[in-house]
């Protein structure tokens, strides 16, 4: 009998898992930002983006010591012609960038960005 309840928790646990991927993988909705997002429209190199700033986790940033925790401002961004690609990082970066001083604020090129899926780019704790 206690084997059967081991079994039995963690196929639930299993299928509890997968259920949960859908989630992961779902396009961010953009139809609303988030409640404390100061979303903004950004031009880069001639071409226009969205980006929101703001509070989330901290990010990180690669020292010779290892990673380092970076305190600040997230930043999203993305595009809504052509979504952005999972190899446009240093794009983002720069996107995000202009996204901080427009907010009067400073970006730390140093942060991680990561791409999001769905044609976005985050940029934890890089602005200040």
């Amino acid at each position: 009998m206690p084997m059967t309840f081991a079994l039995s928790a963690a196929r639930i646990a299993g299928l509890a898992a997968v259920a949960a991927l859908p989630a992961c993988t779902m396009a961010p909705d953009r139809s609303t930002p988030s409640p404390a997002a100061l979303q903004q429209h950004v031009t880069h190199e001639g071409v226009a983006y969205l980006a929101d700033v703001a509070p989330g986790r901290p990010g990180a940033m690669l020292t010779s010591g290892g990673a380092l925790p970076v305190p600040g401002m997230t930043v999203a961004v993305w595009r809504t012609v052509t979504p952005l690609a999972q190899d446009q990082g240093g794009l983002a970066k720069g996107v995000a960038r202009a996204a901080c001083e427009q907010q009067g604020m400073t970006f730390n090129p140093r942060a991680i960005g990561s791409f999001a899926g769905a044609g976005e780019w985050r940029f934890a704790g890089a602005c200040t």
